[in-house]
């Protein structure tokens, strides 16, 4: 650790890691024209280093240390030598320590004239890297443009958490900030701005506890790696609660859209600015979620907030992904379009408050695409060719479906994976079975069927009159998996012989007969005619 002697303003180096760093003195300030550089520093004569405007910043901070007994300071702009690539990506690492450590830190607001504007309207609130520099040391002195001091972070702690909309606490003490919810400490860079682009992440690094190499150069990149970093330590789940922010000229309008026009979006953010407009959202405390990043996407496990919700402004069924509460302990999420079994891609779109839900529709595990891509259409088509379709039917309303975890609510449709057509009907008669519960209205009747069917068989059977058998296929073993056909000849022989109409009793004089049947048919998606099986019910009265 390099730090400037306040009498002789010479440099001084320190093993950062020994106790023997001295106690020092930190400036915080918004860089402006002709600041001193460790190359300045470093020339000799020192005579046209001393007329640079920056100097006298150097100057005034050595002054408030001595008087406050301190015999170092450090200072940002001359204290680390910005050539040596690994020096920089040290000091980025380690500064948010450095500021903690600092004995004091005065922040130096180069455009605060109390007479003329006020506290909040100053530069140094808008700058990215001056969020660390708030939190991170415990007694930091404000100063105005002429080095008056104008106040401490505890005299003036109301004002700052009105300006930085940063909870009071936060600000007071830092080692609270690790246990606010990662989506609200996004939240406070939001508005922030940063010279180089990469620095909207390396300047949050101390903030979130991390540490990972600088690559200048690398653009929006930079912010990914951070968010990728904070997954792997982070159990937060609302580090994906982020909205488009409002004046993002890209974001859909999704009124009126058809339910291909609704973009898929990134899992992740490009910015701190996308979480500008969240509320407040803390973890479910009852649940311990495991996510991880793979090749195929980001694999959740262990978690249970993944229910079937309508879409607000269009009214498509879509998944909703539950992954905090609010103040008012209402459920807040993303919308996710089911890509194929256990995979799904968010929806671009804002947040959701779940007021009500269809259905449970959460898998054991699931993966989410990270980033959603051309391919990323082509497989939801391709999970759909030539798969069972359940078309909307008021008076034969669904219930339930078996297995769940390959059923899509939002094409209705059950999902499969792409091979070829005369493979996929082999194993369709061999193995797999496919259930759906209804409920008929039949005239003032309202009945309870199961409908069993695949590539070549297809039976209906009450409900009512077969109730173990139906627990059967929606119990909790096989709602979400695959029923193999052999187990249905074996252990309900009676249903195996039964056939696809059944005859029902409405009432003494009056009886009806439902049958169902599979027809081929066509159905959009991703823009393109798909092929589809279509389950279709029939009721004669007689």
């Amino acid at each position: 650790m390099r730090l400037i002697n306040s009498q002789t303003i010479k440099f001084h180096e320190f093993e950062q890691s020994s106790s023997k760093v001295p106690r020092y003195a930190i400036l915080s300030h918004t860089w402006g024209d002709e600041e001193v550089t460790f190359r300045d520093m470093c020339s000799e004569p020192m005579v046209d280093v001393t007329r640079k405007k920056g100097y006298a910043k150097i100057k005034e901070t050595c002054r408030l240390a001595l008087q406050h007994n301190l015999e170092y300071v450090w200072i940002d702009t001359c204290c680390i030598d910005k050539s040596s690539s690994a020096e920089l990506s040290e000091s980025i690492n380690s500064m948010f320590k450095w500021y903690e450590h600092a004995a004091v830190c005065y922040v130096f607001l180069s455009d605060f004239n109390p007479d003329s504007m006020k506290l909040g309207d100053c530069r140094w609130w808008t700058r990215g890297w001056t969020l660390q520099e708030l939190l991170a040391p415990n007694n930091l002195m404000f100063y105005n443009a002429t080095w008056k001091l104008v106040g401490t972070k505890r005299s003036l702690i109301k004002e700052i958490a009105k300006i930085t909309k940063i909870e009071e606490h936060y600000i007071q003490y830092t080692q609270m900030i690790s246990q606010c919810p990662v989506a609200q400490r996004m939240a406070w860079a939001s508005c922030r701005q940063t010279t180089r682009i990469e620095d909207q992440a390396y300047c949050l690094l101390g903030i979130f506890g991390i540490n990972m190499p600088l690559l200048y150069g690398e653009g929006r990149m930079a912010f990914r790696r951070l968010q990728e970093e904070i997954i792997k330590r982070n159990s937060d789940m609302t580090i994906f609660f982020w909205n488009w922010p409002e004046n993002d000229v890209s974001e859909p309008q999704c009124k009126g859209l058809s339910l291909d026009e609704l973009q898929l979006s990134s899992l992740l953010a490009e910015s701190p600015s996308a979480f500008r407009t969240v509320d407040a959202l803390s973890p479910f405390i009852s649940v311990f979620p495991e996510f991880v990043i793979t090749n195929k996407g980001v694999l959740f496990s262990h978690v249970l907030q993944l229910s079937v919700v309508k879409e607000p402004e269009t009214d498509y069924q879509l998944y909703g992904f539950w992954l905090g509460q609010d103040c008012d302990i209402i459920p807040r999420g993303i919308l996710l379009r089911k890509v194929g079994p256990g995979v799904y891609c968010r929806v671009r779109h804002t947040t959701v408050r779940r007021e009500a839900a269809i259905w449970k529709a959460s898998d054991t595990s699931f993966y989410i695409i990270p980033d959603p891509g051309y391919d990323v259409k082509t497989k939801i088509y391709q999970h759909r060719n030539h798969a069972f379709h359940i078309p909307d039917n008021e008076q034969f309303q669904l219930q339930r479906v078996s297995p769940r975890r390959l059923f899509d609510v939002t094409d209705r449709i059950f999902l499969h994976t792409p091979v070829t057509l005369m493979g996929w009907l082999k194993r369709g008669v061999q193995y797999h079975m496919t259930a759906v519960q209804v409920v008929a209205h039949v005239g003032s009747a309202n009945i309870e069927l199961i409908v069993l069917f695949n590539y070549s068989y297809i039976k209906i059977f009450d409900r009512k009159r077969y109730r173990e058998q139906a627990e059967f296929f929606f119990g909790n073993e096989n709602e979400e998996n695959p029923i193999c056909f052999s187990d249905l000849s074996k252990k309900m022989a009676d249903i195996a012989s039964s056939s696809h109409s059944l005859e029902v009793l409405l009432s003494e004089d009056k009886k009806a007969t439902i049958s169902v049947s599979i027809i081929p048919g066509e159905l959009e998606i991703t823009g393109a005619p798909c092929l589809v099986y279509r389950l279709v019910f029939n009721t004669v009265i007689t």
